[in-house]
């Protein structure tokens, strides 16, 4: 749980630098107030959002990043960390990289 902890409060830490330094960008149209299917329909903002839970191992290749961030890696693996190991190759498995 400590392992975490410091990985969310690095990746918090890093996109907070971002933002202090202006990088803050719209978010795509199809990712704002979709919060369930029914006002996804409703609202009608969500026509390209994908639900991940409705594809296998609820996963789906989408960008939520702001475009000029969408190459941005805000998360970097430790290799030598068997924990974050295992989570770089998952992550690599689901995108196939």
């Amino acid at each position: 749980m400590i392992l975490f902890f410091k990985i969310w409060v690095n990746i918090t830490l890093v996109s907070y630098s971002d933002v202090l330094q202006g990088k803050i960008y719209p978010i795509p149209d199809y990712s704002k107030h979709n919060w369930s299917k029914t006002l996804k329909k409703s609202v009608g903002k969500g026509k390209l959002y994908k639900f991940p839970h409705d594809y296998a191992n609820d996963y789906v290749q989408q960008q939520y990043l702001p475009t000029k961030l969408k190459d941005t890696k805000y998360y970097q693996p430790k290799l030598h960390n068997i924990y974050e190991k295992k989570l770089n190759e998952i992550y690599n498995w689901f995108t196939k990289k």
